[in-house]
């Protein structure tokens, strides 16, 4: 989530289990606590972050209806495999990606939910750890990103959830923030004002892909602007590479479950 640029805290290191995945059609149906106050958990105000994924998704599903070219931004990758596009924003940058899988989007979002092997499939991450879980679709995670360019690390603390979007599904995420887990000493923590993965079922082609997934991300990695086009470049043309070995480790941790 989040993604391509795409925790270290002992006190709060979890289990790394995947919970089971459960996708909200009707947030009304979800039975919320008795008590009148707001439910805190590891210093996030859930009702505060609930509002904040709400928002995130709207934004979301905006950039998604946008399309990979839309919203004027600069086609990086074209072709059969992988799409890529961005642009710089007055907050840092965008980038857009699509490929299709042969897999229905159950086994993607399975996998993601391993946060324990995130550092197999994406080489920019050191660690990612599941903080607390708020509620069955909807968790906080802390990731921490390996040095690069001489610049001090990044890590980032994100709430994300999952909804069924008629016959997709979205897989959201945006930043959030809890006095309990302040940024650590040497880093600089990412704001992501939203990312995440949609999927879409598609008629089989010939190369078996029977899903589109698109992958969204809109950050701030505090940067200057020079540096923010910079780091958009790189990681755009990096997304291929990333996918097709997102796509390799997939495959791997299929074949192992079986």
């Amino acid at each position: 989530m989040g993604n391509n640029f795409s925790n270290l805290c002992n006190t709060c290191m979890k289990s790394t289990k995947a919970p089971e995945i459960v996708l909200i059609d009707n947030p009304e149906k979800v039975k919320q606590p008795m008590e009148s106050a707001p439910l805190i958990i590891r210093g996030f105000n859930t009702t505060d972050v609930q509002s904040k994924l709400e928002d995130a998704k709207q934004e979301f599903l905006n950039l998604i209806n946008e399309g990979i070219e839309g919203g004027d931004c600069e086609i990086v990758v074209d072709n059969p495999d992988c799409k890529v596009s961005g642009k710089e924003t007055s907050d840092g940058y965008l980038v857009k990606y699509q490929f299709k899988m042969p897999y229905e989007p159950e086994a993607l979002l399975s996998f993601l939910q391993k946060l324990e092997k995130r550092p197999v499939w994406d080489k920019n991450v050191f660690s990612s750890e599941r903080i607390a879980q708020l509620d069955p679709s909807t968790c906080i995670i802390r990731t921490i990103y390996k040095k690069q360019w001489a610049i001090s690390s990044r890590e980032n603390l994100i709430a994300c959830k999952k909804a069924k979007i008629g016959e997709a599904i979205a897989d959201f995420s945006t930043s959030v923030e809890s006095e309990e887990l302040p940024v650590q000493n040497d880093y600089v923590r990412v704001k992501l004002f939203v990312g995440g993965y949609y999927y879409e079922p598609i008629e089989k082609d010939e190369n078996g892909n029977i899903t589109l997934v698109t992958s969204i991300s809109h950050l701030d990695i505090g940067m200057t602007n020079v540096m923010n086009k910079l780091a958009r470049k790189l990681t755009s043309t990096g997304v291929p590479k990333f996918v097709k070995t997102l796509m390799a480790e997939l495959k791997k941790d299929l074949e192992e479950a079986k």
